[in-house]
């Protein structure tokens, strides 16, 4: 890779320099603009395909089978022209330099220009925890984990949340794993260091993650016991958590929170949770049932109206053929019939 991705990859920033997010929710910032590219989800799979992919640029037929397999040939290979179409038109306008994102629109191969100036936060995670992974926790030095908590903190939510095609569950499933991975290593370089908040804070936002850890919650009770409740290791009550899962919690709070997720144990804290999270889904159900009896209602009425309307326009059919005989005729004819 060359110095120019180097840096715009890195911890650089830059005004000219297209900003691509793709944990949580996805979101691409213009080097000319402060608002997100709008693109379809179309256009952002198949640069979230170029971009997690591998640097290497890949076949046509390839893409149409990972992102269009269920269509026909004609019309999955159209789905990807349009996509290229749109992605390229956001990324690269008409007043800006073809190739400077997308390579090999006009081939049989399609990617994306690794040499490019732009960040990428997927990138600069896998490179910050990974070369943290790299040294054993004992031997961290103060820069590396702080490049590391970095590193840490640009995972703000699962990869491209939203989206569940089977290759982005997979790249999601890998991520997290990372993510935990770096987690757990600076975990054991807290408790190497003698620094206990921090130890338990990472602990916690493991087990927010992975509520079956036992090997965490084990450690953290441990910590509990052999602690109580101490003050910060550096002297401030107010920490904040680097990795965004648990902001402004003093060391009581910590064990507040462990207590909830190891007192209890993990079968309880799950259920608990899946049971927030099963009513919330129960009332936002609710509120469509409600909706659609309401939609139902007006439906009805409407077509009372139109069934009002039509009798009033059409003319009434002619009843039963008289035969001239009154009811009273008809009665004795029935009697005398039942005699016979």
């Amino acid at each position: 890779m060359s110095d120019t991705s180097k840096k715009s990859n890195g911890n650089v920033d830059s005004l000219n320099t297209l900003s691509i997010h793709l944990f949580g929710t996805p979101r691409l910032f213009s080097p000319k603009s402060t608002c997100p590219i709008a693109l379809t989800p179309s256009a952002l799979r198949l640069l979230a395909y170029l971009l997690l992919k591998g640097k290497k640029a890949h076949s046509r037929n390839v893409v149409i089978g990972d992102l269009w397999g269920e269509m026909e040939e004609s019309k999955a290979r159209s789905c990807l022209s349009t996509a290229l179409w749109r992605l390229r038109d956001a990324i690269e306008p008409s007043n800006s330099l073809r190739g400077e994102y997308l390579i090999g629109i006009h081939r049989n191969e399609i990617g994306f220009n690794w040499n490019g100036d732009f960040r990428l936060d997927t990138f600069r995670f896998e490179e910050g925890v990974s070369r943290g992974l790299s040294i054993p926790p004992i031997k961290c030095d103060e820069s590396t984990i702080e490049e590391m908590d970095e590193a840490l903190s640009l995972y703000t939510g699962d990869l491209l949340e939203g989206y569940f095609d089977e290759w982005i569950m997979k790249e999601r499933e890998w991520f997290l794993g990372l993510f935990l991975r770096g987690l757990q290593h600076r975990f054991q370089w807290s408790l190497a260091k003698g620094l206990p908040d921090e130890a338990i804070a990472c602990g916690c936002a493991i087990l927010a993650r992975d509520p079956y850890r036992e090997d965490i919650r084990r450690e953290l009770e441990h910590m509990k016991e052999k602690l109580g409740y101490p003050l910060l290791s550096h002297g401030d009550s107010r920490k904040k958590d680097p990795y965004g899962r648990i902001s402004s919690l003093d060391i009581r709070d910590l064990f507040d929170v462990l207590n909830r997720n190891c007192g209890t144990g993990p079968h309880a804290s799950e259920r608990s949770r899946l049971g927030n999270v099963l009513l919330e889904d129960l009332r936002t159900a609710t509120k469509h049932i409600s909706e659609a009896i309401s939609g139902i209602e007006v439906a009805q009425d409407r077509l009372s109206r139109l069934l009002l309307l039509f009798e009033a326009h059409i003319p009434t059919p002619p009843g039963p053929k008289k035969t001239g005989k009154s009811p009273e005729d008809l009665s004795k004819c029935r009697i005398r019939v039942r005699k016979r």
